[in-house]
């Protein structure tokens, strides 16, 4: 971790960050991403399987939701 002037990236955060996290840069293999997914040569082709994610601590996965999405296409971006 390392610590970071916020006048040094684009814009300031608003949720209070103060540190970078390195994260190393790997190339995308069929063994580093066993258990995450697969590379796909034919992506029309490809049958993805949508399945419920799994309950967290307490609280059970509402009924009717966490496998109704499918698949979503497009730009996203994220902090």
């Amino acid at each position: 971790m390392k610590d970071f002037d916020t006048a040094e990236i684009a814009y300031v955060p608003t949720t209070g960050v103060r540190q970078v996290q390195d994260a190393p840069l790997v190339a995308a293999t069929e063994e580093h991403l066993r258990g995450y997914g697969c590379l796909v040569d034919q992506p029309k082709s490809f049958s993805v399987e949508i399945v419920r994610w799994p309950a967290q601590g307490w609280r059970p996965v509402d009924e009717n939701s966490g496998d109704q999405d499918g698949v979503i296409e497009g730009i996203f971006e994220f902090w």
